[in-house]
């Protein structure tokens, strides 16, 4: 469970998705046996650090819009429109309503 908790921080989950991109990486380059420099190595753990801590960060704000009681808003939403609503509707008849 902690490291379920560790791993909702964005900044430790980017840094641990780097260097597990970058050592997936080592291991590609060992197969192909295709040389790579170290600005490529550099540049795969900061792009996979940042989207996926960006990722994470996004998904965490979204959580906690939906912690949020929705039931609360939504009391609070209809009886804010109630007062407008209704005298619109009280004010048109039967005939007012458009056919279809």
């Amino acid at each position: 469970m902690y490291i379920l908790n560790l791993l909702n921080n964005h900044y430790l989950a980017g840094v641990l998705c780097g260097i597990l991109s970058v050592i997936l990486f080592i291991i590609d380059s060992k197969i192909t046996r295709k040389p790579k420099e170290k600005k490529e190595y550099i540049k795969i753990f900061v792009i996979t650090g940042v989207i996926v801590g960006t990722l994470i960060y996004l998904i965490n704000i979204s959580n906690v819009k939906d912690t949020i009681d929705s039931s609360s808003i939504g009391e609070t939403v209809k009886s804010s429109v109630q007062p407008i609503v209704q005298p619109i509707v009280n004010s048109m008849s039967n005939s007012d309503l458009p056919d279809f």
